[in-house]
């Protein structure tokens, strides 16, 4: 919502800490991408604007890098493109989208932006599949078309593939599973269409029962199953069977607000499949795949969004939910107990679009973009580290012929409060002696 705000949010303390404000104004389409613990985390400004930067966790700094080529003009869906490998110096590719056919890539180390081969058509909020470090990038036209791309990355060149059968529309799922032949697409309709990458052929397979608006597409690995909900309004729920190509329709979730992707998790292969509602409604179900069977759980203790985010790292016991558009919440769920707790509030508004909480296995930050038109960028840390309010530390003796001279202390982690709160301080004091026993300290 045009703002600059930034934070980060300590789950273990269930406070937020307001870090430096991005440098400009981070509207829809705005994205956030960081690989596994880099110290990195790269923004772009979305919308119609250049902004491109990059902020180190250690540093607590933003830096601005080079601004991206050509505007997209309304470019508020583009940004959603932003594919990277693991360590690799490049970010691959910003899809410029919304009615453009850029297509850019981002050198880390030479912080500049090359304008790739353009697109052959326009790109408008199409997903885009690639597996690891493979040399092809597979592309969604999107905007209601069913024109389909690879990009080769060694060779910067474009080829028209197959288009889907159908044409379909910018938001939508595509899925695939490491190497396999074959990707899987779907989106606003019935339909379900499946890309073979050796023949570069599709093949339209069973209709979905029943029309999806905005639903959840989940399939756990190489397992024969994916499963579906049908989305906003509805209570529609589906397993889909690879190996048959059949739909099941299993027992209808429970409430009809089911609505906004990135509200449905399995943990690997799980029996149990967690789902939250959208449209500013409180319902929680688990599902148990074994018995088809639907389980209200706890409420949500504030209404959530369809433009919510919800996360979970293997088989933790905690799920982590952000209350989305319009709202500050910021919510856990413990498994075991089935209560929520209410954590401190996301220290900005989240905006009109979808957001992404991430976090990198089982590493205690999460990051979160505000959205919408807002430029709120926010760390949440989950362990963080408590300290006594007084006392006094004696280190360990040290024997030898050495000669010092100063005494340096870089204060990373430690709150500043220790010089800007009356009433706290730290002191340090040295003393030294012949027999390490009688110790005479002087200092402050």
């Amino acid at each position: 919502n045009n703002s600059q705000n930034f934070y980060k949010y300590t789950i273990a303390t269930a406070t937020w800490t307001t870090l430096p404000t991005v440098p400009t104004a981070v509207s829809t389409g705005g994205y956030a991408i960081r690989n596994g613990t880099e110290d990195n985390i790269y923004v772009v400004a979305g919308n119609t604007a250049t902004g491109f930067y990059r902020y180190s966790i250690s540093a607590n700094t933003w830096a601005g890098q080079t601004s991206n080529l050509a505007a997209a003009t309304g470019g508020d869906v583009g940004a959603y493109q932003i594919l990277r490998n693991n360590n690799e110096d490049y970010i691959y590719y910003q899809m410029r989208g919304s009615a453009t056919s850029y297509f850019q890539r981002y050198t880390i180390s030479a912080n500049t932006w090359t304008t790739l081969a353009a697109a052959p058509d326009i790109l408008y909020g199409g997903p885009a599949v690639r597996n690891g470090s493979e040399d092809y990038i597979y592309v969604f036209a999107g905007n209601d078309a069913p024109l389909f791309y690879r990009y080769t990355i060694s060779t910067n060149t474009w080829t028209t593939l197959s288009p889907e059968p159908a044409a379909q529309s910018a938001g939508r799922y595509a899925i695939r599973n490491g190497s396999e032949d074959y990707i899987y697409s779907q989106g606003f309709t019935t339909y379900l269409n499946r890309y073979s990458i050796s023949s570069n052929t599709w093949t339209t397979l069973a209709a979905v029962p029943g029309s999806v608006n905005n639903g959840n597409m989940i399939r756990n690995g190489s397992d024969d199953y994916i499963y579906l909900n049908q989305g906003c309004n509805t209570t529609g729920f589906y397993r889909y069977s690879i190996s048959g190509n059949t739909w099941t329709t299993l027992a209808s979730t429970p409430g009809t607000g089911v609505c906004g992707t990135q509200k449905m998790i399995r943990n690997g292969s799980e029996d149990y499949i967690y789902l939250a509602e959208g449209r500013d409604l409180t319902g929680f179900y688990r599902y148990t795949i074994s018995t088809d069977t639907w389980t209200t759980l706890a409420t949500t203790p504030g209404n959530i969004n369809a433009k919510s985010s919800m996360n979970r790292y293997g088989n933790e016991d905690s799920i982590y939910l952000t209350q989305g558009w319009g709202g500050t919440g910021f919510y856990r769920y413990s498994i075991s107990g089935n209560t929520w707790t209410t954590l401190t509030t996301i220290p900005g508004v989240l905006g009109n679009s979808y957001t992404n909480l991430l976090r990198n296995g089982s590493d205690s930050d999460f990051y979160l973009n505000q959205g919408g038109t807002g430029t709120g960028f926010y760390r949440y840390i989950i362990d963080q580290p408590t300290y006594q309010s007084s006392g006094t530390f004696t280190s360990a003796s040290i024997t030898g012929a050495q000669s010092y001279y100063s005494l340096a202390w870089t204060p990373t982690y430690q709150a500043t409060s220790t010089t800007s709160t009356p009433g706290y301080s730290l002191k340090f004091q040295v003393a030294a002696n012949n027999d390490n026993a009688t110790w005479n300290y002087v200092g402050p």
